[in-house]
């Protein structure tokens, strides 16, 4: 069953929790955050699916602060590796 990453967020904008659920799809995420009582009570969310391999599953079912999760991001289009000279080469013997 995919995963889910609930970011609730404060007026400002601001993430003040976390949650991690399974179910079907966004709306049974926050669904089941509500009944787990895992939820931030009227703060609006914000819902990601989650790769299962990516997080440690002590973590599923529970309310997490900033502080609990690091959040890898793929490195800026700058600095991205750029293929190599040798994969760029057209090959001479077409």
């Amino acid at each position: 069953m995919p995963l889910f990453l609930l970011r609730y967020m404060s007026a400002k904008l601001e993430v003040v929790g976390l949650a991690i659920v399974e179910a079907k799809d966004s709306i049974l995420a926050r669904r089941k955050a509500e009944v787990d009582e895992i939820h931030q009570p009227g703060l609006p969310a914000v819902v990601d699916e989650l790769d299962p391999a990516s997080i440690s599953l002590d973590l599923i079912g529970c309310r997490l602060s900033l502080d609990d999760v690091v959040i890898n991001k793929p490195p800026a289009p700058s600095v991205r590796r750029r293929p190599s000279a040798a994969s760029n080469t057209v090959n001479s013997n077409d």
